[in-house]
């Protein structure tokens, strides 16, 4: 008898209705669970209702307990950054260089933070890592210039020469380092300089001119001297600039050269033919 009531009861329990009532509602349980918002969710609800103190609490707890997502560091990063919060701001910022050390958009963020911040040896030391990561010609002349400003002879001419190795050509400043090579001794060097710029660009200062034909004489190129000085002669049809070159040759161990100069250059009567 009581097992016949035990057989009833349980097959009332394994009615094909009640199991799928049951089913349902472990679904609904388990449906109801995945729509609860997550960190990530309570977070960005947090800031949309202004809240920003109580979701950097959760953050923060997040990257104590050894969270270290990029989308994690960038929402506590946006928060520091909004509550002035530099120090930490700064902190978290380089956390997130240091998981991603080749993404050029991170260290971009990261150098015009350190500029904005006033920090200008970090500053100039990721510009430094920004154009070993990816050339920029932009970043070089933003660097030879920060350098420059603060007067750094030897850190300029350094940044010039590796900007120079990537393709960086623009004419002012491998002018400038054409200079500093001079300064250090180095005539080949400058004088090479000053001849690819002349080659391509044409050099447009009479300074330029001079210290190139100077150069030129000194490493005993007069014929390449005087096709230079011609050339600039009858560009630039200027009499005080071509007078000040000849009187450059003549001064040299050649004044051959200063006299075909003049003698090509002019014209009979004129006052660069009476040099």
């Amino acid at each position: 008898m009581r097992a016949s009531a035990v057989a009833t009861s349980v097959s009332a329990a394994l009615r094909p209705d009640r199991l799928i009532m049951a089913i349902l509602f472990a679904g609904a349980l388990v449906a109801g669970w995945a729509l609860l918002p997550g960190e990530n969710e309570r977070v960005a609800m947090l800031e949309r209702d202004g809240h920003s103190r109580e979701a950097l609490a959760i953050l923060e707890q997040q990257v104590e307990a050894g969270d270290r997502r990029y989308r994690t560091l960038h929402q506590i990063l946006a928060l520091y950054e909004n509550e002035g919060n530099l120090p930490k701001a700064q902190t978290t910022l380089e956390a997130m260089v240091q998981e991603r050390p080749r993404d050029a958009a991170l260290k971009r963020r990261l150098a015009q933070f350190y500029k904005h911040t006033q920090k200008d040896e970090s500053y100039i030391a990721t510009l430094h890592d920004m154009i070993a990561l990816r050339y920029s010609e932009t970043v070089c002349r933003e660097l030879i210039g920060r350098l420059r400003f603060k007067g750094d002879s030897a850190g300029e001419q350094a940044a010039l020469q590796k900007c120079r190795q990537k393709g960086y050509r623009r004419p002012e400043d491998l002018s400038r380092l054409a200079e500093l090579s001079a300064v250090d001794g180095d005539a080949t060097q400058a004088a090479s300089l000053l001849k690819s710029i002349d080659d391509l660009k044409r050099l447009k200062t009479t300074r330029e001119r001079y210290q190139l034909l100077q150069l030129l004489l000194e490493q005993d190129q007069p014929r390449e001297a005087e096709r230079r000085a011609l050339r600039w002669i009858r560009s630039a049809r200027d009499d005080a600039m071509a007078i000040g070159l000849i009187d450059i040759i003549a001064r040299s161990k050649y004044p051959g050269s200063a006299i075909e100069v003049a003698k090509d250059a002019g014209s009979p009567g004129d006052s660069i033919s009476l040099t």
